[in-house]
């Protein structure tokens, strides 16, 4: 059973988890497996309770991003990602959900990554709001810092940079020496931030 992403009421009553193509509901006590819901054609990658809305769930894949309704264990809402081939990835929504950042890239024509960049997506129309943190190679991973306009990004050379969506700017740089790619990101709004990799 392969999980991507998940999320838990805070209620604690259900637990939501993304596997693959489907989002699978539980009963958070007993394990028990409640409903399945359908709707993806590509792998989930971002999964994430809407606020403090305990019933809306929001998920994404490379393609679109669903709003669902888990009390009539329905579609609420679907957005269609624009942009093409440069949307490679979802990373991150933030804790609101109004917000996605993406994977783009410019390649050369042997598939080697010239320069990447993320987008920054409104998830109520689909639409780029602005492209930050372009760099040379690749981006492995990227993820909100919560209750901040930042969003820390991991690359493949190994570097952590912090970026602000609503500026561009970065106001923070981390080289982690010899690691390798920063494959999976997470960050807290603790001291002032908190950083953890892998």
């Amino acid at each position: 059973y392969y999980v991507a992403a998940g999320g838990m009421r805070r209620d604690k009553k259900k637990l939501v988890l993304a596997s693959r193509k489907e989002i699978k509901i539980f009963d958070f006590e007993t394990l028990r497996e409640l409903a399945t819901l359908h709707g993806h054609a590509e792998q989930i990658t971002s999964l994430r309770f809407k606020g403090s809305d305990a019933n809306t769930v929001v998920s994404a894949d490379r393609q679109k991003i669903i709003t669902w309704d888990l009390q009539e264990e329905d579609i609420e809402n679907v957005v269609e990602l624009k942009g093409g081939d440069s949307y490679t990835q979802v990373f991150d929504l933030n804790r609101s959900c109004s917000q996605v950042v993406s994977y783009g890239s410019k390649r050369k024509y042997t598939g080697h990554v010239i320069e990447s960049w993320l987008n920054v997506i409104e998830v109520e129309s689909g639409q780029t709001i602005r492209e930050i943190g372009r760099s040379e190679g690749a981006i492995a991973s990227a993820a909100f810092i919560p209750n901040t306009s930042y969003v820390a990004i991991g690359y493949e050379k190994g570097a952590i940079k912090i970026c602000d969506t609503e500026t561009g700017e970065f106001p923070k740089t981390r080289y982690v020496p010899e690691s390798g790619a920063v494959k999976k990101i997470k960050a807290s709004p603790a001291a002032p931030v908190m950083l953890s990799w892998a």
